[in-house]
Order: structure tokens, then C-alpha cells, then sequence
């Protein structure tokens, strides 16, 4: 376990697992069709037309990964820089089935998710294109957010983690 999770877990208790599993609950049952409790390359191969992917089979051959079929379980272990990660933001958040996002359907599908949530610096982070968010857009930014480093992330296990260096480097002291 790393030094984030030990902080996270010690300041924010398990609950902290169970809202995110909650979350991921959520956006994986909005994919999920026929509510079978899988996901099947004709549900998600249909998802993607409705984003308007510009290479659909590919995309699909990319999240499918050699499997026929994807179970919830495969899902949550999903990196945020995926490709299923981001066709899961759209399909959550996208309520009039257009494909693409307005600033009102991603700030709530965002505080569906994470309650308190800064919605609205995080809609003004992505690329808009007519003013709507697309499919492409949604991708570009969880990639972006992929090349951040913990720092950048996590203020809290920033402060962590340094005084937990600072604390090593001052015990080492010679006089």
C-alpha cells in the first residue's frame, strides 16, 4: 500500500473505498445495457458509435483487450487514462444521449459522484468544441490528468510525504 492510501485511509476511514466503489457502481451500470452485469462488445461497440469514436472497432478491440465480455470486477481495476474510463464519463454523464456533453450534464454528473466536488473547475478544465464537451475532449483530459505526478494530485498526501522526508532527512544529522 502506498503512502497516499495509508493517509487516505487513516484520515478518511474505509468510506473512502466505498464512495469511490459506489461511484464506479454507478457509471458501470449506465454502460451496462441489458443490466446483465457485464459488459458485452455489442453493448459497449454501440456506446461508442454514440460518442462518435473515429475508430469504433479499434476502440472496441483496444477496451476489450481479448475478452468477450467485461464483469464489474475487470472494471474497477480500469486506470483512469483508459479509453473505458472516459466512455464511461460520457455515457454517465451524457443525459440526452447526444454523444456529447454540456457544462450542466457533466457538473452533475460530477456531483452524483463526488458530492462537493469542485464541478465547476473541473467542467472548465475540458476543451469545448460548440460549446459542448466531446468524446475526444473527455479523452484528452483523463490522459493529461494520467501524466500528473501524486504531487500535482494530492495536497494533503503532498504535506504527508513531506514531513515524513523532512523528518528522515533531519534525523540523519551529523554535528
Amino acid at each position: 500500500m502506498c503512502i497516499r492510501d495509508r493517509y487516505q485511509r487513516r484520515v478518511h476511514g474505509d468510506s473512502q473505498d466505498n464512495k469511490m466503489e459506489a461511484a464506479k457502481r454507478m457509471t458501470f451500470d449506465s454502460m451496462d445495457l441489458d443490466h446483465d452485469g457485464k459488459l458485452s462488445a455489442t453493448e459497449l461497440r454501440s456506446l461508442l458509435v454514440l460518442a462518435k469514436s473515429p475508430n469504433v472497432e479499434a476502440d472496441l478491440a483496444t477496451i476489450m483487450g481479448g475478452k468477450t465480455e467485461i464483469s464489474f470486477a475487470d472494471y474497477k481495476e480500469v486506470d483512469k487514462g483508459d479509453l473505458l474510463h472516459s466512455l464511461s464519463t460520457l455515457v454517465f454523464c451524457d443525459s440526452d444521449k447526444d454523444g456529447m456533453l454540456t457544462d450542466q450534464e457533466l457538473i452533475e454528473g460530477i456531483q452524483k459522484l463526488q458530492p462537493g466536488a469542485p464541478a465547476d473547475k473541473i467542467v472548465s478544465s475540458f476543451e469545448h468544441k460548440d460549446g459542448k464537451i466531446t468524446f475526444q475532449a473527455i479523452r484528452n483530459f483523463f490522459k493529461d490528468m494520467q501524466s500528473l505526478s501524486l504531487i500535482h494530485i494530492s495536497e494533503p498526501t503532498r504535506r504527508y510525504a513531506i514531513s515524513y522526508a523532512v523528518f528522515c532527512l533531519k534525523k540523519k544529522k551529523n554535528t
